[in-house]
């Protein structure tokens, strides 16, 4: 198994006209060939691609090739000169690319809150290269409360004097994913962070991604268009104590839309799983499996 990383030029708009912008990924190869196939991995609002090292690394272990990109403000891709162009529109033209460049078919999905909508999104086009979605703790509703409690802490843009200052704030604002080993929160830190000219560290995204969260309307969003059109079997994960994803949806989501639906609900955990425990990335490979 092997981690490198590498990048492609996306079209973005920029303050003088039609431009461009590298976007990065990681590419997880297993020993070998990848004879079982691709699997993509989508983040969510504030990650990047490094947030699913171990996912990533286990499931190369058994034979998948794994690509996880940065989307673009966030981590080392490039940032965008217009806040406004920070929306799912736009990062899905961005995937539709570098599916393109990666020239996979039958690919799997496994998608991360804001990376769980661009999977829905993807598997429901009329030819999708999608073959298996697992949606992580988002569905098909997406309440208001929790988009405006992330617009606040997002576009904070803190600055710390150390990893352990890095570590203690990603406790709190993940604290959703629930209890992990102190390795694992270090581990986090370290790719969460971008150290500073100064010695200090700030968080590895640009806060304006923030801004478009201002502008969405004060009401839940609905994307039941999106999963009525998806095809291909799914695995839906959910936090028992996730306020992005209630239980009501996930219910909902079971009765209409895919034919295959398998949900799981994953006790003591909010918003959302981090992927990163054992028992989760476990999880998904049997389902796999079977799918």
């Amino acid at each position: 198994m092997s981690m490198k990383e590498s990048h492609i030029s996306v079209p973005v708009r920029t303050l003088e006209g039609e431009g461009h912008c590298p976007m990065a990924y990681t590419d997880w190869a297993p020993q070998g060939e990848a004879r079982l196939g691709l699997i993509l991995c989508l983040h969510g609002l504030t990650g990047n691609g490094r947030f699913f090292d171990e996912p990533a690394r286990a499931l190369s272990e058994t034979g998948y090739r794994v690509v996880c990109p940065d989307m673009v403000g966030r981590g080392k891709s490039g940032w965008l000169a217009r806040p406004k162009d920070y929306n799912v529109r736009h990062y899905f033209s961005h995937l539709e690319v570098l599916v393109s460049h990666l020239g996979a078919r039958d690919i799997t999905l496994i998608g991360t809150s804001m990376g769980g909508v661009l999977g829905m999104m993807l598997a429901a086009k009329a030819v999708t290269p999608l073959c298996r979605l697992v949606i992580n703790d988002v569905g098909a509703v997406i309440p208001h409360k929790p988009m405006k409690y992330m617009r606040a802490y997002v576009g904070a843009d803190p600055r710390f004097a150390s990893m352990e200052e890095v570590e203690a704030h990603l406790r709190t604002i993940y604290a959703g994913a629930g209890p992990h080993e102190p390795a694992q929160w270090r581990a986090l830190a370290e790719v969460a962070s971008v150290r500073l000219e100064d010695g200090g560290y700030r968080l590895a995204f640009d806060p304006a991604i923030s801004k478009p969260l201002r502008w969405l309307p004060p009401f839940s969003l609905r994307l039941w268009h999106v999963w009525d059109a998806i095809a291909c079997p799914v695995l839906l994960l959910r936090g028992a104590e996730s306020p992005v994803l209630s239980a009501k949806v996930a219910e909902t989501m079971q009765k209409r839309g895919p034919k295959r639906v398998d949900c799981v609900e994953l006790p003591g955990i909010g918003h959302a799983p981090s992927l990163m425990k054992p028992d989760q990335i476990a999880l998904i490979l049997d389902w796999m499996k079977k799918n």
